[in-house]
């Protein structure tokens, strides 16, 4: 989910989703984020604590996938 990134970057993404049941969704704009780190910056810097910490997780994943790949394809 690219969203996570576009989200910590402030940038701007557009996404499409299909829930599989009942669902809600709570929607973060930028001027939300905003408000929210002037209004409680602790809650911000987890917020975005988090978010790093699951871009990291993603990336490291990606990373695995990609040795894994190169390393079954030596000689191909």
């Amino acid at each position: 989910m690219f969203w996570v990134a576009a989200l910590m970057a402030m940038a701007t993404h557009m996404g499409t989703a299909i829930a599989r049941e009942d669902s809600e969704i709570l929607v973060l704009s930028r001027q939300s984020l905003l408000e929210l780190r002037h209004e409680d910056i602790h809650l911000f810097a987890l917020l975005m604590m988090n978010i790093a910490r699951e871009i990291a997780r993603r990336l490291k994943l990606t990373d695995d996938i990609l040795l894994n790949y190169v390393h079954g394809h030596k000689g191909v």
